[in-house]
């Protein structure tokens, strides 16, 4: 399965299957009310998220027809400020999401139950960015997190029983420059990342 968001504040899913010919169609994902910046879908094809500028976040069941299964609005202390600006679920089973925010507080929640089981705000927690997070990544292996900021950072989260920050990583062209996006290989322990420099 393919699955593509838009502007039109519209998530769809494609069937992919067949190389040789264009995606076809299956079905949409319907309920934001602005643009959805990111989504994503389950390696098993079962449970899709997004995030969207309608401040919220959502949780979809693929098997029931794009069923929403859960909703959440953007948390802070002044809520109306903080936006979900990124998400990445857990590989392989997607038993956990990750939701990077606009004012550079992390979540994660279990896709499960769906209790939150570690937050990082800028007011509580050392992990924190100090700009929006552009992008959050989970290692292939899932026990840890990358995320990317406007900040300019980078920064490693070991998630075991509890969250440990693990590594900062300066944008090593200038410390002004946001990072804007981040990948992991799927072959060993490499990480690239993207800058707004040239």
């Amino acid at each position: 399965l393919l699955l593509s968001a838009s502007d039109d504040k519209l998530c769809k899913l494609w069937d992919a299957s067949n190389p040789s010919v264009s995606p076809k169609f299956k079905l949409s994902l319907k309920g934001h009310h602005n643009w959805i910046r990111k989504a994503v879908i389950t390696s098993d094809g079962t449970i899709a998220c997004s995030v969207s500028d309608d401040k919220t976040w959502r949780l979809w069941d693929v098997c029931s027809g794009g069923v929403e299964i859960d909703r959440r609005k953007g948390e802070d202390h002044d809520v109306s400020s903080s936006t979900p600006r990124c998400v990445a679920l857990r590989p392989s089973a997607g038993t956990s999401i990750a939701v990077g925010d606009s004012n550079g507080g992390l979540r994660v929640y279990d896709t499960r139950s769906r209790r939150k089981i570690f937050e990082s705000t800028i007011d509580s927690y050392v992990y924190s960015h100090r700009d929006a997070i552009t992008d959050v990544q989970w290692h292939p292996a899932g026990d840890f997190l990358a995320t990317t900021s406007a900040d300019g950072s980078t920064k490693i989260c070991a998630l075991g029983d509890r969250a440990v920050p693990y590594e900062t990583v300066n944008n090593s062209i200038s410390e002004n420059t946001p990072m804007v996006s981040i990948s992991y290989s799927f072959t060993d322990d490499v990480m690239l990342y993207g800058t707004y420099s040239e």
